[in-house]
């Protein structure tokens, strides 16, 4: 394989990799300094009871008279009811919704040691070439 090839996956990689941090890094800003919004539940299409690795557990709600989705998990499989209200927090676009206790700081570390451990990986082997 040449550097050139070795270049472009890699570069493919770590920019993906970016993306997944630049994710992530909203989502902590929000938890930071997001407002808190009670939202309404209107239906939960699959329960942690039927959800599987392919079908997620989430559930459906309103805020501000729009409609969204947010996955289902741990603690709130069983305190979650139609018809109920919650708590959670938005940025200000209402684009990313967390609960309050929601906590992503694991994800964001793993994945910049991901990075940081693909970057060397990447020199190490184009010093062989």
């Amino acid at each position: 394989m040449s550097k050139a090839i070795i270049t472009v996956i890699f570069s493919l990689i770590v920019f993906g990799l970016l993306f997944l941090v630049k994710k992530d890094f909203d989502k902590f800003l929000v938890l930071k300094s997001g407002k808190e919004v009670a939202v309404v539940v209107t239906d939960i299409p699959v329960t942690c009871k039927i959800s599987n690795k392919t079908l997620l557990a989430y559930f459906e709600f309103l805020c501000n008279g729009k409609k969204y989705t947010k996955n289902l998990k741990g603690a709130y499989c069983s305190s979650i009811l139609v018809g109920g209200k919650l708590k959670l927090k938005t940025n200000e676009e209402e684009t990313i919704f967390l609960y309050l206790d929601e906590n992503i700081s694991l994800n964001l570390y793993a994945l910049s040691v991901l990075i940081v451990v693909m970057i060397l990986c990447y020199f190490k082997i184009i010093k062989k070439y």
